[in-house]
């Protein structure tokens, strides 16, 4: 196998190849999402790596029909993934980005920030480099729990700013970062330019609505143990390193349970030796044992998203999505 990437971003010119041997790249994917539980068909996920080649410029050469083989690209793929660009704004075109850049303003998301509330206009459309935000709802005494978490792969307010619709939950910063913003009648005036872009946002918003679901089944159906692994995982997925910088208030918070249940919690999982608990965060020390006792909707959740973006190469034939998609069979 061979993966090409390119170290330019869109809009920046010419594609520039650089080279490095696969050790390179399966070292980076050893804090990239697992994807070996998927159990999608070889053309699924030549149809993935295809989109995400696309999304990422880079160039990448599967041997055909080889299932163990694709797994193990589509790792090192997601390990390609830019640590420090939104998805979203990543995904576009030269022209598209065009289109978009001189709408986009720059600021710093802060810790407890928040970017709307339920039942306001939202004014904003928010796209995250890095950090954390948290859709959350309230209850009247105050105590609420976390729906859907948005770090640098989704957008903030994308849904509700196209339909001119309120907030259907509070928008709040749970790990700092940074951000571009546009307003709200400009990302529709976007929208009504580009249809490729109204399609993109429409399978971000559907990646949104899937995690918003599996959760409420999640809170419903499984542990505290589980729904806490599950977190985690999804909080390290779109972060940087081990280190996730949230307090057992801001867990418990999210899962809406109490702070004692987390504490608990995270003592168990501590003499696992899955994780160390420290003040004001959580270092995880064994991803794996996470991953062994996560609920089966993290992996469902993560399956979703791979078989919605490998969608986009549909419509064509089979050469014709492997021509187009920057994904070589030999």
């Amino acid at each position: 196998m061979r993966i090409v990437p390119t170290l330019s971003s869109p809009g920046s010119g010419p594609r520039r190849d650089t080279r490095y041997p696969t050790a390179h790249w399966l070292g980076m994917a050893r804090e990239a999402s697992k994807i070996e539980n998927l159990k999608l068909s070889a053309m699924e996920l030549i149809r993935g790596y295809g989109a995400y080649a696309r999304v990422t410029r880079c160039s990448i050469t599967v041997p055909q029909h080889n299932d163990t083989t694709m797994h193990q690209a589509g790792a090192q793929i997601m390990a390609l993934q830019p640590s420090d660009k939104n998805s979203f704004l990543f995904a576009l075109s030269a022209s598209e980005l065009a289109l978009v850049r001189s709408h986009l303003t720059s600021f710093d998301l802060r810790v407890g920030d928040r970017l709307h509330e339920v039942g306001s206009s939202v004014d904003d459309v928010i796209f995250p480099h890095s950090g954390l935000v948290a859709m959350t709802m309230s209850l009247r005494d105050g105590t609420g729990a976390g729906v859907i978490l948005i770090g640098r792969d989704g957008v903030v307010g994308g849904l509700a700013a196209a339909a001119r619709a309120p907030a259907t939950c509070d928008a709040e910063v749970h790990i700092a970062g940074h951000a571009s913003r546009m307003s709200a009648s400009a990302f529709r005036y976007v929208l009504d330019q580009s249809a490729t872009i109204r399609s993109l946002a429409a399978r971000f918003d559907s990646a949104m609505m899937a995690q918003s679901q599996q959760t409420a089944l999640c809170n419903a159906a499984h542990s505290v143990e589980a729904r806490i692994c599950r977190l985690l995982l999804e909080v390290h997925d779109r972060g940087n390193g081990n280190k996730v910088p949230l307090t057992q208030s801001t867990l418990a918070q999210t899962l809406g349970v109490r702070r004692t249940t987390v504490t608990l919690v995270a003592g168990r999982l501590e003499a696992a030796g899955a994780l160390t608990c420290r003040r004001g965060y959580v270092q995880i020390s064994n991803r794996e044992e996470l991953e062994r006792r996560s609920c089966e909707c993290y992996a469902h959740a993560k399956r979703y998203v791979a078989r919605l973006f490998a969608d986009t190469s549909e419509g064509s034939s089979a050469t014709g999505s492997l021509e187009n998609s920057g994904v070589t069979a030999v």
